[in-house]
């Protein structure tokens, strides 16, 4: 399992405009080339169940004492991003596991370029406490309900 942020060039337009284009990003952009990564045959009906799940959500900053999020974090789309849980399976291309945050690092010029929006991906493995980082990803759509309207999820079988 891990914990994937999602950070954006600029999208004009008004807070639901950019929710909706980052999670058309990360649905029609981010995971179909992902899946290409850990499937060798995604598409085929017996192999879906190998494919990773996804559940992504928008998110604001929220004000934070000592985090690293920069100027230009909070004036791009006025800090809107995406957080999402990515859990990945064991296949025949990854017997040990696909291992997201390399593949990513390695493969980033498939991930972000100038056919997406996204600028940056970051990985982090969720190690322990699963529900503190659920709760994490879900802050915004707690405080705000009406975003559980924008909640992506992305599970084939």
């Amino acid at each position: 399992m891990y914990l994937v942020t999602f950070k954006f060039n600029n999208i004009p337009g008004s807070s639901e405009y950019k929710r909706r284009e980052m999670l058309k990003q990360v649905e029609y952009q981010f995971y179909p080339t992902l899946i290409k990564r850990v499937e060798r045959w995604p598409m085929k009906l017996s192999r879906q169940r190998n494919l990773p799940r996804l559940i992504a959500v928008p998110d604001l900053p929220a004000s934070k004492h000592s985090k690293k999020s920069s100027a230009r974090d909070v004036k791009i789309n006025d800090g809107l991003h995406v957080h999402a849980i990515i859990a990945m399976p064991l296949t025949f291309r990854h017997p040990d596991g696909c291992k997201l945050k390399t593949l990513i690092r390695e493969k980033q010029h498939h991930f972000i370029g100038d056919f997406t929006s996204i600028s940056h991906i970051d990985v982090e493995r969720i190690e322990d406490r699963p529900k503190y980082v659920t709760d994490y990803v879900f802050k915004t759509a707690k405080r705000n309900p009406t975003l559980l309207d924008d909640v992506l999820i992305l599970a084939n079988q």
